[in-house]
């Protein structure tokens, strides 16, 4: 008799979890941490990494990666260890799904910010995986480095991808006014991004005020945010925030992953290397984030990269540290078979309904969608087909004894 991963769930994982077999992990047991590298204990008003200046504190506010699993026990492992590290608890719900992108089978959520829905092999054409979403609330009731510690061994220990990863700076010292920003942009004075939107409440000046300034396109694969934390946050600083995504996030979160791997097992052990740790932590996440964007004098220079930056912005990236990196994902080369995967992947679906819906005309119909495809191909498709003619030639699917005409 084959069981069901949906039979097997309720029969047998369910109440097992309910009634609680499972031996408490010490923490950082299932991530990879050996003696002396367990996590340490960070009160919940932790407020980051003070940074060069005293008035700055950098963060990590959200993190979202997948990671492959292959059965149920690895799926309550994982957030039950990743629960204990940052103090909380989750509640299952098996078989109550979720789409985020795509179908997951079920889902976990917890007191404090753990989002988590997941899919064992087979459930909705699956080969098995988790995705966990880590909110800014709940990071904060770690330490940074621990957190990047997680990420390390996320990363190399359980083949995690990060999809989304949020860095942010408090400023307390609320130097830099959103009017500064928002006059800069007004006379086109800089550089990095296209869209720039203000909200405010309009209630007083901007230090009593609910303000937010968003920079870049929310498509992007990096997005800024400046904005009065005390109202969102309850704390009276100004937040500036780069949230990164796609594959840019995951070199971002494996960049800053591996910049202190080396300093991991003294970290608890020593004062020394926790001081040199959170240092080289948050001197990182400084450049990542005023690496991004400029605000420059354009009457300055005859281009970008020569004109002198804004007083405001100087004094800010000065207090940051004084200098900004920027990190982009490595260059994909598009390729016949990439396109070929995609349209077996993403389209495959949506074409069979279709042809459906045609009926006997859906040959005609296809050949047609060719056509007039024939007429907006550009360089880049026509440079791919070239090099797929010297390729070795693929085999493909054949319906009732032959191969369509590939057009």
């Amino acid at each position: 008799m084959v069981t069901s991963a949906a039979y097997f769930c309720n029969e047998f994982v369910k109440p097992a979890i309910e009634a609680g077999p499972f031996p408490a992990l010490p923490t950082g047991a299932l991530l990879g941490a050996g003696p002396g590298q367990g996590f340490s204990l960070t009160p919940f008003s932790n407020t980051g990494l003070i940074c060069e200046d005293p008035d700055l504190f950098s963060r990590i506010d959200w993190l979202t990666f997948i990671v492959p699993v292959a059965d149920s026990s690895t799926v309550y492992s994982l957030l039950q260890d990743i629960a204990t590290q940052y103090k909380d608890s989750v509640e299952y719900s098996w078989e109550r799904g979720q789409f985020i992108g795509r179908q997951f089978a079920n889902r976990a959520n917890s007191t404090h910010g753990i989002c988590s829905q997941w899919n064992l092999p087979g459930e909705n054409d699956d080969p098995g995986s988790l995705r966990i979403s880590l909110s800014g609330g709940l990071l904060e009731r770690c330490d940074v480095a621990d957190t990047v510690r997680l990420i390390h061994r996320l990363a190399h220990i359980h083949g995690a991808k990060f999809n989304r990863i949020d860095l942010a700076v408090d400023d307390y010292s609320r130097a830099m006014l959103p009017e500064y920003i928002r006059e800069a942009n007004k006379a086109g004075n800089y550089t990095g991004y296209r869209n720039f939107i203000y909200m405010t409440d309009d209630k007083g000046d901007c230090h009593s005020a609910g303000w937010t300034i968003y920079l870049g396109s929310r498509e992007s694969d990096r997005y800024i945010r400046y904005y009065n934390a005390k109202f969102k946050h309850g704390i009276d600083a100004f937040r500036y925030e780069v949230e990164y995504k796609g594959e840019l996030a995951n070199v971002i979160a494996n960049a800053i992953a591996n910049t202190i791997a080396k300093d991991n097992a003294k970290y608890n052990s020593s004062a020394i290397a926790k001081t040199k740790v959170d240092a080289t932590l948050s001197s990182m996440i400084c450049e990542l984030i005023v690496g991004n964007i400029s605000f420059i004098d354009r009457a300055s220079g005859y281009r970008a990269s020569r004109s002198a930056p804004l007083p405001f912005w100087h004094d800010f990236v000065t207090r940051m540290g004084g200098k900004g990196v920027r990190l982009s994902p490595p260059t994909v080369k598009p390729t016949m078979e990439r396109a070929i995967s995609w349209l077996e992947r993403s389209v495959a679906g949506t074409l069979a309904m279709v042809s459906e819906y045609v009926g006997a005309d859906k040959i005609a119909y296809i050949r047609s969608l060719a056509a007039a495809g024939r007429e907006r191909m550009g360089a880049r498709h026509t440079s791919m087909l070239k090099a797929a003619k010297l390729e070795p030639t693929r085999e493909y699917p054949i319906e009732n004894g032959f191969v369509y005409e590939m057009v």
